[in-house]
C-alpha cells in the first residue's frame, strides 16, 4: 500500500489512505470491513465530483483494499459500485470477477457502467456462475447472447432464454439445440419461441415425447397400457377446436386473467368459483396457472373425455376435489361413474412431474409450451 500512498497527493484522500494503510497492517477484519463500507459511502456520494486527476488513483487504492478485506465487506461494496452511473473501471473489474458470486453478482446483473463487451470479457474469464447472472441483465445485445450460449453450460442458458430482453439470434440455434438436448428446461423455454424453423420444433416435439415417457416409466402405479396410450390421448384432446363463438364466452376472463392471479388461486378459492358457476374464470385461472392459451383448456373441459383435464390440473398439483368441482360444473353434477372413476385414477397414479410433461409434449406438437412458471420440473 505504500506505493498507493505516494501516488495519492490530494488532501480529500490522504486520511482515507492512512485508514486503509492502518486496517491492513493491523490484519483487523472488522475495522477492513467497517472501512469499506466507509469508503463505499464516499465513493458512492463523492466519485462524481473527484476530479479526473483524482479518480484514477482513487480506483487503484480502492481495488487495492478490496483484494484483501472479507467477503461481507466486498458484497457491500458491490451493491454501491452496482448503483454508480460511472464506476470505477478497476474496482468494478475487481469486484465483477470475484470468486464469490455473491459479491460478483450486484455488478454483473445491475450496473450501467460498461458496455456489452466489457460483459462479454468478464464471461469469458470467468465461470457459469458469473455468465448465469449477465444472462439475467436487461437488454442483452446478440453478440453477448452467443457468446454465453457459446460458453456457458445448459443452466446459463436456460436463464438466457428466461430473458425477455435478450436479443438471441437464431444463428445460436445449432449450440441451442444441442443444450436442448441436455436440458429439459432449455427445450421448454426454447418451444416458447415463436420463430423457431420447423425443423427445431420437429425434434423438440420428439425430445417432450422422450421426456414424458420417461416419467410416466417412474409412475409405478400408473397401468403400462394407459401410460403407453396417454401422449397421444392427451395430444390429441388438447388440439381439438374450438368454435370461435364459444371461446369468445372465455375471452375476457382470459385477458382478466393477470387480475385474478394476483393472488395464488388457492383450491377453495377455485372450488368457490365452481358453486358460482364461474367456469370462464376459473379456465382461465387454470390457463395462466399452466402458461396455455384458452383454447386446449376450453377443449379439455368440452370434451367427453376428460383425461386432458384432469392432466392439466394434476400438472398445477390440485388436490382431487378440486376436479371433482370441475367435473360437476362440466357433467352438471351428473358425472358418469365411468368418468368420476378414470379421472380419479389419474389423479391418484400420475405424478405432477408426469402430468407437466404430458402437456408440454402437446403442446410442442403444436409449436408452443406449457408450465414455464414450474421449471425445472
Amino acid at each position: 500500500m505504500s506505493a498507493l500512498r505516494q501516488t495519492v497527493q490530494e488532501p480529500r484522500v490522504d486520511a482515507l489512505v492512512r485508514d486503509i494503510q492502518e486496517a491492513i497492517e493491523s490484519g483487523d477484519r472488522a475495522r477492513q470491513s467497517q472501512l469499506v463500507r466507509r469508503s463505499a459511502d464516499l465513493l458512492t456520494k463523492r466519485w462524481s465530483r473527484l476530479p479526473v486527476e483524482d479518480k484514477a488513483d482513487y480506483d487503484i487504492l480502492l481495488a487495492g483494499l478490496l483484494s484483501q478485506v472479507d467477503e461481507p465487506a466486498r458484497r457491500a461494496f458491490a451493491v454501491r459500485v452496482a448503483e454508480l452511473r460511472r464506476a470505477p473501471p478497476r474496482t468494478s473489474a475487481l469486484l465483477a470477477q470475484d470468486r464469490s458470486i455473491r459479491v460478483a453478482e450486484p455488478v454483473l446483473t445491475q450496473s450501467r457502467s460498461f458496455g456489452d463487451g466489457w460483459f462479454q470479457a468478464v464471461a469469458t474469464a470467468c465461470g457459469d456462475l458469473h455468465r448465469a447472472a449477465i444472462a439475467r441483465r436487461a437488454g442483452l445485445g446478440a453478440p453477448l447472447c452467443e457468446a454465453l450460449i457459446r460458453l456457458g453450460d445448459a443452466g446459463v442458458v436456460a436463464v438466457l432464454l428466461a430473458n425477455r430482453s435478450a436479443s438471441i439470434s437464431l444463428e445460436s440455434l445449432p449450440l441451442l439445440m444441442r443444450h436442448a438436448r441436455a436440458s429439459e428446461e432449455v427445450a421448454v423455454r426454447l418451444g416458447a419461441r415463436g420463430d423457431l424453423p420447423d425443423s427445431a420444433r420437429v425434434e423438440l416435439a420428439a425430445l417432450a415425447l422422450q421426456r414424458a415417457e420417461a416419467a410416466l416409466a417412474g409412475d409405478v402405479d400408473i397401468d403400462s397400457a394407459l401410460a403407453a396410450a396417454l401422449p397421444g390421448r392427451i395430444a390429441a384432446l388438447l388440439a381439438a377446436s374450438v368454435p370461435d363463438v364459444r371461446r369468445a364466452r372465455f375471452d375476457a376472463s382470459m385477458a382478466g386473467a393477470g387480475d385474478l392471479l394476483a393472488a395464488t388461486v388457492t383450491p377453495a378459492r377455485l372450488e368457490r368459483w365452481l358453486e358460482l358457476r364461474r367456469v370462464e374464470d376459473v379456465l382461465a385461472a387454470l390457463a395462466q396457472g399452466a402458461g396455455l392459451e384458452i383454447t386446449p383448456l376450453v377443449a379439455t373441459f368440452d370434451a367427453e373425455d376428460v383425461a386432458a383435464l384432469s392432466v392439466v390440473l394434476r400438472g398445477l398439483d390440485y388436490p382431487w376435489s378440486t376436479l371433482k368441482a370441475l367435473l360437476n360444473a362440466r357433467f352438471r353434477d351428473a358425472i358418469p361413474l365411468d368418468t368420476l372413476v378414470a379421472s380419479h385414477r389419474l389423479m391418484t397414479d400420475l405424478g405432477p412431474g408426469s402430468a407437466r410433461r404430458l402437456v408440454r409434449h402437446a403442446m410442442a406438437l403444436q409449436g408452443r409450451t406449457a408450465y414455464l412458471a414450474q421449471l425445472p420440473g
